[in-house]
This record gives structure tokens, C-alpha cells and sequence, in this order.
């Protein structure tokens, strides 16, 4: 069930926790983790392949 938009917290609020957790790299940390438990349930290695690696470095 959604919430209606008076029981969300105020915009600068919201604003001022995600940029707190940017730039203290909770963000990234929630990425990779959910990319990793996407990975497992999928029967792959949670490690980038070589492919990806190889890619990214260009």
C-alpha cells in the first residue's frame, strides 16, 4: 500500500539522508550488495568476470 504524500518525511530531510549516505559511501555499499545478492540467486560468482573488468578498464 502506498503512502499518501503527507506521511512522507519533507524533501530536505530525504535529500539531506541521501546525500549523507553518498558521501559516506553507504550507497555504494547497498549496490553491491544487492548486485551481489542478485548474482547468487542466479548461480553466478558474485566477482566481476574478466569481460566486465577488461571492459571497464577502457
Amino acid at each position: 500500500m502506498a503512502q499518501s504524500a503527507g506521511r512522507l518525511p519533507a524533501l530536505g530531510t530525504v535529500h539531506a539522508i541521501f546525500t549523507r549516505w553518498w558521501q559516506d559511501g553507504s550507497v555504494d555499499a547497498i549496490h553491491n550488495d544487492l548486485r551481489d545478492e542478485v548474482r547468487r540467486s542466479e548461480g553466478r560468482d558474485t566477482d566481476a568476470t574478466a569481460a566486465t573488468t577488461v571492459a571497464s578498464a577502457t
